[in-house]
């Protein structure tokens, strides 16, 4: 299993990295965008047909935050991670925010990349900060696995290399130094890239932004493309 560094991401979040509650805002605008809008409180507007118990698909969701957003939206998530302790996480914050029905709902990935569920299985599918946090051979296989479970639409974020190397753009992949999810892989991606990810698939890219953050006094930043795909 270490070809998904199954070993590196238990650490990461033995160290209690990445446990983020608050969902992804680009992930509640691409719901309010291709899903459903929310009006308030307790009333959406739907932009796609929700009148079937829609299943969603979140693809390495940690410990689960993005799950309960499409939970709170009136999907009926899966969520699916390499790692037992973030699985073991997101079903307590399943417990806590009420909903111990979707605590069920999470399961621990195995050593392939085979998806367990049938073809078409899922209406919606996202993996936020995931595809780029493994080998770019292994995201192409998830992707196409993507595509076979999922009838709709398909969201997820991926880290920029476009002014990575001095300001020159960077596409291959680099193991993490820092103590922050050390040991692990960083995929770096280009638009070139990102065509390559969604090629020999059904999935027509219809919307995607490039948002570049800027850290100020530090010199850094973080750029990440958002995409969303239909098949």
């Amino acid at each position: 299993m270490d070809h998904i560094q199954k070993n590196k991401w238990e650490m990461s979040y033995g160290r209690q990295e990445n446990w983020i509650l608050a969902p992804k805002e680009q992930v509640i605008k691409f719901l309010s965008r291709f899903i459903r809008k929310k009006i308030n409180a307790n009333q959406f507007e739907d932009i796609i047909d929700l009148s079937d118990n829609i299943n969603a698909l979140d693809l390495g969701c940690g410990i689960g935050r993005q799950s309960l957003l499409l939970k709170e939206f009136g999907l009926n998530p899966t969520g699916i991670d390499i790692s037992k302790q973030a699985i073991k996480m997101a079903k307590i914050l399943a417990k806590n925010a009420s909903c111990p029905e979707l605590a069920n709902n999470f399961l621990v990935g195995s050593e392939s990349t085979d998806l367990p569920f049938t073809n078409n299985y899922f209406k919606v599918s996202i993996s936020e900060c995931a595809l780029d946090s493994m080998r770019f051979d292994l995201a192409k296989s998830y992707v196409k696995e993507l595509d076979r479970v999922t009838d709709g639409y398909f969201y997820c974020s991926l880290i920029s290399g476009d002014r990575l190397d001095d300001g020159k753009p960077f596409d291959g992949e680099l193991i993490v130094q820092d103590s922050f999810e050390q040991g692990t892989i960083q995929s770096y991606f280009t638009e070139s890239k990102i065509t390559s990810l969604f090629a020999d698939t059904r999935f027509d890219i219809i919307w995607s932004s490039l948002v570049r953050e800027d850290f100020l006094h530090s010199h850094q930043f973080n750029d990440r493309y958002y995409i969303v795909a239909k098949n």
